[in-house]
């Protein structure tokens, strides 16, 4: 009985291994490089095996590891921009692909990430204030640098008490029942011009004589990063600016000025024909030769039906890689800089990012769209200026 046993046990380890070789040979590992129509390396292709869900993206040089499951898969590769192709691999395990643009006439439609949009539609508004205006205004609080700056924005002083509240109106009353005080986001957290914190209720009542205002949190000696986006008729435009609350050191200023130059110097390279990590070198250079690091964890975007849409645009990286720029591509580009080193963390709630060493950070953003003439912002103020 147990010599019987013995052979039964072998026969079913041997049945086993042979069901798990099968398996494992089933499996085909195929290499490949995905270039464009210039025989560059296209960053961040997607190459999957058609009807699967998984699947490989391109490293900096173009080049993909992908495991099928048999030797006559079909391979479909896609990227912004790109046409997507479909290549049947037959019995082959290694293969260069070449992806054709796919560009849409400027005078009639604009790309925004993976949507299109009538170019008469991607306008809008945005308000700002200067870094230079704020820096001539001797406030107490930030809602006071507002006063009388902001086309369209009404500020009202509801009290002489020192942080009485703060009536804002942006472009008039909008609701009948609701509160029509903006939507204030302070170190990432919503404040609500309705919400009551720390025993204070910020609106109070008919006389405000009583309340805060959320925007007296905020030091004069801060800065302070702006973000606004806008959305209209289902597509977006993002812009973000760090500004000077009052009198702040020289140091600090130095980094606002270093992180909006550094934008400048990106768009520059915004041009049809660059590839968008000519973008992330200029941003990169420029920041480092000024003794200042960039942020790796947060990186631009396209913009257009989804806030943030591929390509990514870094501010980080070689210059000559990723997508070619074309006109009607429409990115979001926005140096983040530390005064220290670049690693950073969320605090809790993951609403506020913070630098790991405690140094100051600055940010600027604005939208571009690549047209046939060169780079041109989206993000601009009514009067014309940038935020």
């Amino acid at each position: 009985m147990k010599t019987c046993s013995n052979l039964n046990v072998k026969f079913l380890l041997l049945a086993l291994f042979a069901i798990v070789s099968m398996s494992l040979t089933a499996q085909v590992t195929v290499t490949g490089t995905v270039l464009d129509s210039t025989g560059e390396s296209i960053i961040g292709a997607s190459v999957v095996e058609k009807g699967q869900t998984g699947g490989a993206t391109t490293d900096i040089d173009g080049k993909f590891t992908i495991r099928v499951g048999n030797a006559d898969a079909t391979l479909v590769i896609s990227y912004v921009g790109m046409k997507t192709q479909e290549v049947k691999l037959k019995g082959r395990k290694n293969i260069d692909v070449t992806l054709e643009d796919s560009s849409e006439a400027l005078s009639e439609l604009v790309v925004v990430g993976y949507g299109t949009q009538k170019r008469s539609d991607i306008t809008g508004s945005v308000a700002s204030l200067s870094e230079d205006q704020m820096r001539q205004t001797i406030v107490t609080n930030a809602d006071q640098m507002l006063q009388g700056k902001v086309a369209g924005v009404q500020v009202t002083q509801n009290s002489g008490a020192p942080g009485g509240a703060t009536s804002v109106r942006i472009r008039g009353a909008s609701s009948l029942n609701s509160s029509n005080e903006p939507l204030y986001i302070i170190d990432g957290v919503p404040m609500g011009g309705s919400t009551s914190i720390g025993g204070f209720d910020w609106m109070g009542g008919s006389n405000g004589q009583t309340t805060v205002n959320p925007l007296a949190s905020i030091a004069p000696s801060d800065i302070v990063s702006i973000d606004v986006g806008a959305h209209f008729e289902g597509f977006h435009g993002d812009c973000a600016a760090t500004y000077p609350c009052g009198a702040i050191s020289d140091e600090a200023q130095r980094l606002i000025d270093v992180t909006r130059q550094s934008f400048w110097e990106a768009y520059e390279k915004a041009a049809p024909g660059n590839r968008v990590s000519d973008i992330s070198h200029a941003v990169q250079a420029y920041v480092e030769k000024h003794g200042y690091s960039v942020v790796r964890d947060f990186v631009g975007h396209g913009v257009g039906t989804k806030l943030h849409e591929a390509p990514e645009v870094r501010n980080f990286g070689p210059a000559g890689h990723g997508p070619r720029l074309q006109p009607g591509m429409t990115i979001a580009v926005e140096p983040m800089v530390c005064a220290g080193g670049w690693q950073v963390k969320n605090l809790e709630g993951n609403w506020t990012t913070v630098t790991k060493d405690g140094s100051l950070a600055a940010h600027y953003e604005n939208t571009i769209l690549i047209t046939e003439d060169g780079p041109e912002i989206l993000t601009v103020t009514e009067d014309g200026t940038y935020v």
